[in-house]
C-alpha cells in the first residue's frame, strides 16, 4: 500500500511581474527583481532559500510571470500519510483578556514604514487598553517620543530615511530616552556584531518580524512590567464569521439603535476601504449604552471583517 501523497502548491499574486531577464536569476541568492529593490525591502535571500527547502523535500518550484499582469510560483512535493494518532485532551492556556486596573496610561509608540505592519500591532494592543502612537519613520518617532514620552517603543529597525538604528540612539542619548524601553523588530536577523551589540546594548528585547502576538504581549509585560487580566480557556479553533452573524447583530442590536445616517455612512466608507484606524475611531465615538453593538463590531473588526462591517451599514 503506497503511504505518500503528492502535495501541490501554488501561490498568485497580482503585483507589478517580472520581465524575462529577472525570471532567470530571480533564484540566485541576493538578487531582487525591479518591485523589491524599489521597495528597499527583504535581502534577496527567500526565493533563493525557498527553491533549497523545496529541493531537498524532493521538488521542484517554478516561476510563470508577465510584465504588469503579476506573478505565479508553484511547486510540489512527495510526502508521507501521518500515522494514526490518539486524541489527547487540549492544553490550557491563558488567554489575555485586557490590562488589569489601578495600573498608569500605558503609551506604545509603534514605529514602522510600512502602515500595514503598523496597523497590525495596534490591532493586537489597541483592544486591551493600550494607547497607541504611531510613526512612519526615524523623524516622525523621534517628534512622537518627545511630545507624548511614550514608556515603551515598537521599532521597526529598516527604514527608509532615519532608520531605527538611528532613532534608537538619538532617543538613548538624551536622559529622558534611558527610562524608555525599545522593542526592536526586524524581518531580517543578519546584523553584524557591531549592530547586534548596539541592539542588546539599548533594546530590552529583539522581534522577527512578523511579530506573534503572544510573543509581543509578553515582551512587553517584561520590558515595562504592564499586568494583564487573564482567563483559562482551552485551545479551540475560532469559529468563522458569517453573513448569518451580520443578519442576527442587525435583527438584535441595530434595530434599537439611534445611530444617524451621516454616522452609518462614514463608518461605511471607512469599511469599504479597510482603514483599521477610521473604523475603531468611529467605534469609539458610540455612546457607552450601545456597549453590545460596540463589542460586536469591534470584534469583526479585530477579525479584519470590513466587509461585513460594510454590509451591516450599508443603507437600505
Amino acid at each position: 500500500m503506497d503511504l505518500t501523497t503528492n502535495l501541490e502548491f501554488e501561490i498568485e499574486d497580482t503585483g507589478k511581474g517580472m520581465t524575462q531577464q529577472e525570471l532567470e536569476k530571480i533564484f540566485e541568492a541576493f538578487v531582487q527583481g525591479k518591485a523589491g529593490r524599489y521597495s528597499q525591502t527583504g535581502t534577496g535571500l527567500g526565493l533563493s532559500i525557498s527553491q533549497g527547502f523545496v529541493q531537498l523535500m524532493g521538488g521542484d518550484i517554478h516561476v510563470q510571470s508577465c510584465l504588469g499582469s503579476g506573478t505565479t510560483f508553484s511547486f510540489s512535493i512527495i510526502v508521507n500519510y501521518a500515522a494514526d494518532t490518539t486524541h489527547t485532551k487540549l492544553p490550557i492556556v491563558q488567554q489575555i483578556l485586557g490590562l488589569a486596573p489601578d495600573q498608569p496610561e500605558y503609551r506604545v509608540l509603534v514605529v514602522d514604514d510600512i502602515e500595514e505592519n503598523r496597523k497590525l500591532l495596534l490591532m493586537m494592543l489597541r483592544p486591551l487598553g493600550f494607547r497607541i502612537l504611531e510613526a512612519a519613520n526615524g523623524e516622525e518617532a523621534i517628534h512622537q517620543w518627545e511630545q507624548h514620552q511614550p514608556q515603551l517603543i515598537c521599532m521597526d529597525l529598516r527604514m527608509p530615511g532615519m532608520n531605527g538604528f538611528e532613532a534608537i540612539e538619538q532617543i538613548k542619548s538624551s536622559p529622558e530616552g534611558q527610562n524608555t524601553m525599545i522593542l526592536a523588530c526586524s524581518a531580517s536577523g543578519a546584523f553584524s556584531d557591531e549592530q547586534h551589540s548596539f541592539l542588546e546594548d539599548n533594546c530590552c528585547h529583539i522581534l522577527s518580524k512578523p511579530v506573534e502576538e503572544d510573543v509581543l504581549l509578553n515582551s512587553i509585560a517584561e520590558c515595562i512590567g504592564v499586568k494583564y487580566i487573564y482567563s483559562s480557556c482551552h485551545i479551540t479553533p475560532a469559529p468563522a464569521t458569517d453573513a448569518s452573524a451580520v443578519s442576527n447583530l442587525s435583527k438584535d442590536i441595530l434595530s434599537d439603535m439611534s445611530l444617524s445616517s451621516e454616522f452609518r455612512s462614514q463608518l461605511h466608507m471607512a469599511a469599504l476601504s479597510c482603514s483599521s484606524e477610521e473604523v475603531i475611531s468611529l467605534l469609539e465615538q458610540i455612546p457607552e449604552e450601545h456597549q453590545q453593538l460596540t463589542d460586536a463590531l469591534m470584534e469583526l473588526a479585530d477579525e479584519f471583517r470590513f466587509d461585513l462591517i460594510a454590509e451591516l451599514m450599508e443603507e437600505e
